[in-house]
């Protein structure tokens, strides 16, 4: 997150600077990514799926053999990647949502997504939505599979990627989050899965921005599972059952649930009122970590959204902050 909130005031008093900084190491980036394992009973690690021969199988993940990976991995077709979706990945494979159906559903799933949202949201309301998570993927990738450097390619009312690594024995295959300069590393496989401490399998999981860029090292041994889940903002309706939703309370106060708020907040108030900052009125602003499209039709430059707070000053000096706003700031840089 980029600051810039030191304007040239001659007469500005030290505790409008003390305020100033305070406001600025609020102003915290937290990382585009979370990740952890969850326990799940066995039953939730079956997958059925179709074969090239035209019959029906079914394996379970948390205690497949050689030969059942094998056969798994026959069944896929090749995966690609690329802006254009034209780069062959080696070694890997991929299942389309028609072709295969995992037995991981209600409430194991809601249950991770849950975490997920707890953590990307940074304790933001609802605001009328639900996250739901939609299955987009079955990936295998066999010893020597890896993934070169690249971004997902998201909708407008998308907000992350979910990827669910199923316990199959492997090695390797860590995944590589980079953003802003930062990069985090998650190797989640075989050895880091092993069994609880009552028995049922243990799945990984990371789910990340959609504008972070993503790297798979190379898997070394065995072979490396996953289910890849497309986060999605949708409609809140109380009525919707779907397994694969996360809503928290509507009437919720983000400001009450999140302490990083609070201190914003409480932060950015106690600068706004001194009258020593902006005295004749002016604008605070600040852009934001992350980038996404603003609709399909805008796609001749990138946008950065600004969210704005604007102090206006009266003929008598009083002060008032205006509602929030945010703006789009087009760099012909990034065209």
């Amino acid at each position: 997150m980029q600051t810039d909130l030191h304007p040239s005031w001659d007469k500005q008093d030290e505790i409008a600077k003390k305020k100033l900084r305070a406001l600025e190491s609020a102003l915290v980036m937290q990382p585009p990514v979370t990740s952890g394992t969850v326990s799940t009973p066995r039953e939730q690690c079956v997958v059925y799926y179709d074969a090239k021969d035209g019959t029906s199988r079914k394996v379970d993940l948390s205690k497949a053999t050689i030969s059942d990976l094998d056969a798994l991995q026959e069944a896929c077709g090749p995966a690609y990647s690329g802006i254009n979706n034209d780069v062959l990945l080696k070694k890997v494979g991929i299942l389309g949502v028609g072709s295969f159906f995992p037995t991981l559903q209600f409430p194991e799933l809601h249950a991770l997504l849950e975490r997920v949202r707890n953590v990307l949201t940074e304790g933001e309301g609802d605001n009328g939505k639900a996250l739901v998570a939609e299955l987009s993927g079955l990936h295998t990738f066999g010893i020597g599979a890896s993934v070169q450097q690249q971004k997902t390619t998201a909708a407008n009312d998308t907000l992350a990627t979910l990827v669910v690594i199923l316990p199959t024995p492997h090695s390797g295959g860590d995944l590589v989050i980079k953003h802003a300069g930062d990069s985090w590393v998650f190797g989640l496989g075989g050895s880091n899965l092993q069994p609880s401490s009552d028995g049922h399998p243990t799945l990984g999981y990371v789910a990340f921005y959609n504008d972070v860029e993503q790297e798979l090292l190379p898997v070394k041994t065995g072979c490396r599972v996953t289910l890849t889940y497309v986060l999605r903002w949708v409609p809140f309706n109380p009525s919707m059952t779907s397994p694969a939703e996360s809503h928290g309370s509507p009437s919720a106060d983000p400001t009450s649930l999140d302490p990083k708020l609070q201190r914003l907040t409480t932060t950015l108030s106690a600068l706004l009122a001194n009258s020593s900052v902006l005295p004749e009125g002016g604008a605070v602003g600040f852009y934001l970590q992350h980038r996404y499209p603003i609709s399909e039709r805008i796609c001749i430059c990138k946008a950065y959204w600004t969210p704005c707070i604007v102090v206006r000053v009266g003929k008598s000096g009083e002060r008032g902050v205006c509602e929030p706003r945010v703006f789009p700031v087009v760099s012909e840089d990034d065209c």
